[in-house]
């Protein structure tokens, strides 16, 4: 999400904006308040991840992921700040592939620093056979 000022409705909409982007797409808009911060006033986030993952198994991948929907501490998953709390409630997670690249999906309330990077880390080692679920449920405890 991204927010900015403009005099021109018209250069806010995707069609004007994704013109001029090469790496990222707008798909929506829409008109809000001046006391809107879209880091701070966002209920929602949600990632994806894309990877190659040649040999990695998805099977286990969607096994492991299936420990973080819910409301959980995170403090394992991310760098450390003591003065946040470290609960974050996960929403949904998915992982799927199309041959070799794996997408990996996660939406919560909120994410640490980090923590969505880890998290994805830390299936592909299930993914690859190096670790299994139980270390994950470890570590998530």
């Amino acid at each position: 999400m991204i927010a900015f000022d403009t005099d021109s409705a018209e250069a806010a909409k995707p069609g004007t904006i994704n013109g001029d982007l090469h790496q990222i797409w707008i798909y929506a808009w829409a008109q809000v308040g001046k006391d809107f911060n879209a880091r701070m006033s966002a209920v929602e986030r949600e990632y994806r991840y894309v990877f190659w993952g040649k040999g990695l198994d998805i099977d286990k991948m969607k096994d492991a992921a299936s420990i973080f929907p819910g409301t959980h501490d995170f403090r394992n998953f991310a760098d450390e700040d003591k003065e946040k709390s470290t609960l974050c409630d996960i929403k949904t997670i998915s992982i799927r592939n199309d041959g070799d690249w794996f997408y990996f999906d996660i939406a919560g309330n909120r994410f640490l620093q980090h923590m969505v990077r880890k998290i994805a880390a830390a299936l592909k080692l299930t993914g690859k056979g190096e670790k299994d679920g139980k270390w994950l449920s470890k570590i998530l405890d």
